[in-house]
């Protein structure tokens, strides 16, 4: 584990967590996902030329936005619903070949005994969180689940965050968020969490380096040391 930011050593009151990648180790196709939201945008009689799949979900979903927005015919609210429904497609599929991540139970487990306050905190969809708690018997486990229906804005935005924050009544300095993508960093950054970077997952570490996380760790038994 290392320091990445200059954030103070202090005992946090909660600890959220990404789901894919972090909690699970995720089988997500994010390309073949991404293809299938332009697909559906294009579908919607919308423009996808300034669309692409090295864009972030949300970029993609603002981008379209911007059109409805012109007067489309659609609104906002109804493009997001009809984008998340094939993106839940993608999150169920996942699921079939998704483990837990080494040690995430007990990393996990010993927080909760400490008395810290645990949430998830992902850009998966209501209907994929819902069933790989189910499948992994954490039905329950988090004092606070947010998915990507409980926001306007997903990640890299730290809507979430904020949220899974307000629900529990905290403040950004009283938790962290931990995540294996560079978009989890800037999540944790934007709501001003500290921000802590699991390597091995969808980003490498390089990446993830790039994004300034407050701590970088390689297994989630270290968040015993630093929360």
């Amino acid at each position: 584990m290392k320091r990445m930011g200059s954030k103070e050593r202090k005992r946090m009151r909660a600890v959220f967590f990404d789901l894919d990648g972090t909690i699970l180790n995720s089988t997500f196709k994010a390309k073949e996902a991404k293809t299938a939201v332009i697909e559906r945008i294009a579908e919607l009689g919308l423009d996808t030329r300034n669309i692409s799949i090295d864009d972030t979900v949300e970029s993609m979903l603002e981008k379209a936005e911007a059109q409805v927005a012109k007067g489309e015919g659609l609104s906002r609210g109804s493009l997001r619903k009809n984008l998340s429904a094939v993106l839940d497609r993608f999150d169920v599929e996942a699921l079939s070949e998704s483990k837990l991540t080494k040690g995430a139970t007990f990393a996990i487990c010993e927080l909760k005994k400490s008395g810290v306050k645990v949430g998830l905190v992902s850009n998966s969809g209501s209907k994929g969180v819902k069933l790989a708690l189910k499948k992994f018997d954490l039905d329950g486990f988090f004092d606070v689940v947010i998915t990507r229906d409980d926001v306007k804005r997903i990640k890299p935005y730290g809507d979430c965050v904020r949220k899974a924050l307000s629900t529990l009544g905290y403040r950004p300095n009283d938790a962290a968020y931990v995540g294996d993508s560079w978009i989890d960093v800037m999540a944790a950054k934007d709501a001003g969490v500290m921000a802590i970077a699991i390597v091995g997952g969808i980003s490498p570490k390089e990446k993830l380096l790039q994004a300034s996380p407050d701590r970088i760790i390689s297994s989630l038994d270290e968040l015993l040391n630093i929360v």
